[in-house]
């Protein structure tokens, strides 16, 4: 089964939505990294991800940071469209990673073709 994640862009930042809950792979700072980065992975700015009540934010090298004001908007925006405060958020994709890839990057953290995004 394909893991799914949403990637939107705001602000001229790119940002990866990944609800664990929903399919319970939890990355590490290395995998984030990996899926994040431009060449191999899908090329975010920053992960959001969403874990039970908690909602934990990494930026591009897998480290992880504050929540900003355009991540709120954006989580706004991914949970209630209608409730979002800025609606130039753009760019709405759904990011499906195949089983191989996630088995790749949860072995060894890197991969050798880029993740396809549909």
């Amino acid at each position: 089964m394909a893991l799914v994640m949403t990637k939107y862009t705001f602000n001229d930042k790119n940002y990866l939505v990944y609800e664990q809950n929903m399919f319970m792979k939890d990355f590490s700072n290395k995998a984030f990294a990996t899926i994040a980065d431009n060449d191999f992975g899908v090329g975010v700015d920053y992960i959001i991800v969403i874990k039970d009540e908690e909602t934990y934010f990494y930026n591009s090298c897998g480290v992880q940071t504050f929540e900003t004001m355009d991540m709120k908007n954006v989580l706004d925006y991914y949970f209630d469209k209608n409730l979002a405060k800025n609606t130039n958020i753009t760019n709405t994709v759904e990011v499906r990673f195949t089983d191989f890839y996630i088995n790749e990057v949860y072995k060894n953290y890197s991969v050798k073709k880029r993740a396809y995004i549909a």
